[in-house]
């Protein structure tokens, strides 16, 4: 037991003064970028617009922690992780994009919380198990350092799911407000800055920071729009873009497409809520069969048992 430990500490030092090294050098990297977008001014662009989270619970203290990583680091892109920690994270851009922290989150923050979290769980369950037993100590390692491996991009890919979630309901209210708009007499730029100004969520918030950026000209129109369809994982959103932006660019009437948009992204809502609905039943199945059925068995079937334990 005193050789494992020994061992285990001397792989920490190892790990440790390694990643000290590769830190120092992905430091320096990452402040040359830093320079770079001050220098071009788009760092102010992206400090200026905070970002919206969906999802509620350990995703939002793990998205902050990457956040505050990324901003300490002094760089906002760039794959700076070091092996081993960096494995699996080859499409994490496409994830970053769907939670809409692409312009937030260095994906080398990732592999450094990934690394911390591994870390300190795996010698917690590590001590935690043999307290017990060498055996115990051993698996509670295993399991804590996978759980912490994991964490990171469960935690985005919640955000995903529940940013995907709300863009559904707020995207046909975004369509009316900006059919309004256009009926009242303002242009489209204006209608979607009133959504924008007047509306919470994650939807307005890259609303802004799309129009944002073509009005800096740092993108065209129309790739705004697309990459705001991008950052979500909804199909509705990436018809409602392309109808705005055919409409945009052959004078077809704007109000009545995104009428038409509108309602069917309302309709399309409705079904997917009773689908939702409709396999409740089904997903209940496992509980009642697991809990509340053996409870009831032993409630119904035991006093019955007991008398006839006492005839024999």
């Amino acid at each position: 037991m005193i050789a494992l430990l020994g061992v285990g500490c001397l792989l920490g030092a190892m790990a440790a003064t390694f990643s000290s090294f590769a830190f120092l050098v992905r430091r320096r990297r990452q402040d040359r970028r830093g320079r770079i977008r001050e220098a071009t001014g788009v760092s102010d662009l992206l400090s200026s617009h905070s970002v919206s989270l969906e999802s509620s619970g350990y995703p939002v203290w793990v998205i902050e922690c990457l956040v505050k990583r990324s901003q300490t680091a002094g760089s906002l892109s760039g794959h700076s992780s070091t092996w081993p920690w960096s494995l699996g994270l080859g499409s994490v851009g496409s994830l970053l994009r769907r939670t809409g922290l692409s312009g937030l989150v260095d994906p080398g923050a990732i592999g450094g919380l990934r690394r911390d979290l591994s870390l300190a769980l795996g010698v917690g369950g590590l001590l935690l198990g043999f307290a017990f037993s060498e055996l115990l100590g051993c698996l509670l390692l295993v399991v804590f350092f996978s759980l912490g491996w994991r964490i990171p991009l469960m935690a985005l890919r919640r955000e995903r799911d529940a940013r995907s979630n709300a863009v559904e309901s707020d995207l046909a209210r975004m369509l009316e407000v900006v059919v309004l708009g256009l009926r009242g007499g303002l242009s489209f730029d204006r209608a979607l800055s009133y959504f924008g100004r007047f509306f919470q969520g994650s939807l307005a918030r890259s609303c802004v920071l799309a129009q944002t950026q073509w009005s800096y000209g740092l993108c065209s129109r129309d790739e705004a729009l697309r990459n705001l369809a991008d950052s979500y994982e909804s199909k509705l959103v990436g018809r409602a873009v392309e109808s705005i932006i055919r409409s945009l660019r052959y004078g077809t009437s704007l109000a009545d497409d995104l009428s038409d948009a509108a309602a069917s992204a309302r309709l399309q809502r409705r079904s997917r809520l009773e689908e939702v609905v409709a396999k409740a039943p089904v997903k209940m199945l496992l509980p009642v069969g697991a809990l509340i059925l053996p409870a009831m068995l032993i409630l119904v079937v035991g006093p019955i048992l007991l008398e006839l334990m006492g005839e024999l």
